[in-house]
């Protein structure tokens, strides 16, 4: 099993500058997830989007082999 060092204190104030989306009651926002992936509006994925790499970043470095993701709004509205 690969051993990882990380600097946790480093990543948890990277991850407090994406924090989880929420509706102007102060509620989380919820998305859905499908076989397309993850499925709102662009402008509430920054925090998704910055999980997602750090899961990828984790997944290379025990594995030892390229992890990609993939970023598409094809699907979307204009706005996204």
């Amino acid at each position: 099993r690969a051993r990882i060092d990380m600097d946790v204190d480093a990543f948890v104030a990277a991850s407090d500058a994406y924090p989880i989306p929420t509706s102007p009651d102060g509620a989380p926002i919820r998305f859905s997830y499908g076989t397309a992936g993850f499925r709102t509006r662009g402008d509430v994925l920054a925090s998704t989007v910055f999980r997602c790499g750090a899961v990828a970043a984790v997944r290379s470095a025990v594995t030892g082999r390229a992890t990609g993701i993939v970023i598409t709004a094809s699907h979307n509205p204009e706005r996204d």
